[in-house]
Order: C-alpha cells, then structure tokens, then sequence
C-alpha cells in the first residue's frame, strides 16, 4: 500500500511539473518576465537546465535583449542538457548562419590549450576559453567552471559575419544565475504548489 501511495504521490508531483512547462511554453513568447535580480528571461528551458543537473549551483541563460537569434535544438538528459540558437540567416540561400551551443554538464575538462581568464564575470567562477578556425569559420570557446557543474559555450560564425561585434553581443546577453533563483521562479509559478528539486521522501 505505502509503494501505491508513493507511485500516486510521484505520478501528481510529473503532473504539476509538466503543467508548469507546459504553462511556461505558452508564455514564452507572450512574455518579457526576467528572474529575480538578472537580465535573464525566465524560460522553460532554464528550468529544464536546472533539472538535469541538480548538483549545479548555477545555471546558464540569456537576457531579453537577444536579438536576430532563434531557439535551434534542445536536449536534456541524467548527464546534462545542450540548448543552442541559431541567426536568422541560417537558412538563407547564402549558406549556414552563426551558431550558439551551451551546454551544462556536472563537470568539464578544458582543453589543455585553453587559456585560463583571470577576471571572470562571475563570482566563484573559473573561466577558459579557446579561439580557432574551422576553414571559413570562427569558433570562440568558453568552460565556465563552479561548484557543483560546469557550463560550455561554443559559438561558430562564418567569415561574413562580423565576428567581434556578434561575439561581443553573445558575451553580452549570457548570464548565469543562481539555482535558488531559478527554484523562486518555479515556486512563484507553480502558485507555491513546489520547487525545482523534489522533496526528499523520508525513510521509513
């Protein structure tokens, strides 16, 4: 009886956490709401980020001012979660536009040619990042390290880009927020009804 009851219990919380991103989505492009003390637009994939890695103390998003981007491919999984974005040319007769990936994993690896920055953005944070070519192709690489996860970002732009000016604009318009920051977000949207992370289950 008490493992029907705990199934019934854990089939109401996916219920209310499906509602919740459901209810997000059809916001999404209704809304300007940002999270609390940020410029970040409160998302549904930012919760979704948050959700799979629970050790990730912060959590990777952008700001509202994200111009001429469009949301390209998520995936979400137990190891981590990749969002990326793509420019409105991507897929005009002149070839593929400027991509954008961040990836949030529990943690990375840098590469050993990765240059360590010794003023990172953020608090708390260590900060590498790599440049090359790939042919006619910029990449900017970036390995933002904290406690509990790890957030890369890549971004490809080809060569009739202005590369600086699009790399100064992503640096811009990233952020990365605090996960009690993004659990107010869940609770306030979920009328008080739960948080990001589930409750423990006390042992019995």
């Amino acid at each position: 009886m008490k493992r029907l009851i705990l199934l019934l219990a854990t089939a109401v919380v996916l219920v209310l956490v499906i509602g919740l991103l459901v209810r997000i989505s059809q916001t999404d492009s209704e809304t300007t709401a940002v999270l609390s003390g940020t410029d970040c637009i409160a998302r549904r994939y930012v919760v979704l980020e948050a959700q799979s890695v629970p050790s990730a103390q912060l959590i990777p998003c952008v700001s509202e001012d994200l111009d001429g981007w469009v949301l390209a491919t998520e995936t979400y999984s137990n190891d981590g979660s990749t969002v990326s974005w793509g420019t409105s040319s991507s897929t005009t007769a002149d070839g593929a536009g400027a991509g954008w990936s961040v990836s949030l994993t529990a943690s990375c690896s840098p590469p050993a040619e990765a240059t360590p920055e010794p003023d990172p953005p953020f608090p708390g944070v260590q900060l590498h990042s790599l440049d090359s070519n790939n042919g006619t192709i910029a990449v900017h690489e970036q390995w933002y390290q904290f406690t509990g996860g790890c957030v890369a970002s890549r971004i490809a732009i080809p060569d009739r880009f202005d590369e600086q000016r699009i790399f100064d604009e992503l640096d811009a318009s990233f952020d990365l927020v605090a996960r009690s920051t993004v659990n107010d977000f869940v609770y306030a949207e979920s009328d008080g009804n739960f948080g990001l992370d589930p409750t423990p289950t006390p042992t019995p």
